[in-house]
């Protein structure tokens, strides 16, 4: 059994709130909480409750997020203090000095934007693409990759037929069945990574559709380079009850309808199952 094999056999047995991300080998003695060198904590916060982030994130509604003041606030907290105070009282151990190295608070503001959807796949993604639309100065280059089976079978074409016209917003639409005065692209909608040239720094990409879709999909963004936890999809998945009891939606070892269905593509590798 390979490494990669291990952890998503282990991470299929694990609660919905745990994922092991890698395997390494120590000695018999470690402790994985005593001989931990550091721990890396991550905090998200949002000011509007979306299906991209519905999910562990605090939520501050109807207020700016002041990145730079969080940022000048971090640095107070720098350093070694001594967290005694919130500790258990053991004797075995004289010291609860704890060093914290660095913060890094970044957000999605000021990122370039890749949007890859096919076929319904744009459902979800719509929302978000106008969002950026209306806030266009908040970000670097907003790129939107759209396939479809045929022209007939495009998602919202009154919303494609604007987005083609907006300078400075970058709209790709191809599909795999072309009809009679089809004069766009033609190919599966992974053929316009290339085509659009999309970043790779400071980039995060949303990305939406079948399966068949989205496998090639992230193949070729993570060989552009993209980082995984850089990628975010929706998993579809037929459900029913929607509570987390009918496991219709189980994936592995996590439930779309209360986990998901948004990921990050640094997540699903560790599913247990493949997409």
């Amino acid at each position: 059994m390979t490494t990669q094999q291990l952890v998503m056999a282990m991470n299929s047995k694990l609660d919905s709130d745990i994922m092991i991300t890698g395997i390494w080998q120590v000695p018999d003695s470690f402790n994985a909480r005593y001989s931990a060198i550091s721990r890396t904590y991550i905090y998200l916060l949002a000011r509007k409750r979306t299906p991209l982030n519905r999910l562990y994130t605090g939520y501050i509604s109807g207020k700016e997020i002041a990145i730079e003041d969080l940022r000048a606030m971090s640095e107070v907290l720098k350093g070694s203090h001594n967290f005694t105070s919130l500790s258990k009282n053991n004797p075995a151990i004289p010291n609860h000095n704890c060093n914290i190295s660095s913060f890094i608070i970044e957000e999605i503001k000021g990122k370039n934007i890749i949007y890859v959807a096919g076929g319904i796949g744009l459902i979800p993604l719509r929302s978000s693409i106008v969002h950026a639309l209306q806030h266009r100065n908040e970000f670097g280059r907003i790129i939107v990759l759209l396939g479809a089976r045929t022209p007939k079978d495009l998602m919202y074409q009154y919303n494609i037929e604007e987005w083609l016209k907006i300078p400075g917003f970058e709209c790709y639409v191809t599909v795999d069945q072309p009809t009679d005065g089809w004069t766009g692209h033609t190919g599966f909608v992974n053929s316009l990574i290339d085509k659009a040239n999309i970043p790779v720094e400071n980039t995060v990409a949303f990305v939406c559709g079948p399966p068949v879709m989205f496998n090639s999909v992230i193949n070729d963004l993570m060989k552009r380079g993209l980082k995984d936890d850089c990628i975010i999809s929706t998993l579809e998945r037929h459900m029913k009850c929607g509570i987390g009891k009918c496991q219709h939606c189980a994936i592995g070892r996590t439930l779309v309808c209360t986990d998901g269905p948004v990921y990050t593509y640094k997540q699903i590798k560790t599913l247990g199952e493949e997409i």
